[in-house]
């Protein structure tokens, strides 16, 4: 597998083309999904429409979580590579 780069982004948006400017439904979504799995991703200081996690935390938390937390499967790690997906 590749490295994980020393920092993700997830870019949201901040709301801009929202029935409301500034109230993105999107990104309210994606952060709650991302809270609710404990995940270390948080918002960017210098862009408010884009999320973001540093290689060491996002590492720590990817051995973690399982990936029915993720998608619904069998209680494995994302990272299980018995191939058997």
């Amino acid at each position: 597998g590749e490295a994980i780069p020393e920092t993700v982004t997830v870019i949201t948006g901040w709301g801009r083309h929202s029935k409301r400017t500034g109230n993105s439904e999107v990104k309210e979504s994606v952060v709650a999904w991302l809270d609710a799995l404990d995940s270390p991703f948080a918002q960017s200081e210098e862009n408010v429409g884009r999320l973001v996690a540093h290689r060491p935390d996002l590492t720590e938390w990817l051995l973690k979580v399982r990936e029915d937390d993720l998608v619904g499967g069998q209680g494995r790690s994302i990272f299980d590579l018995s191939g058997e997906y």
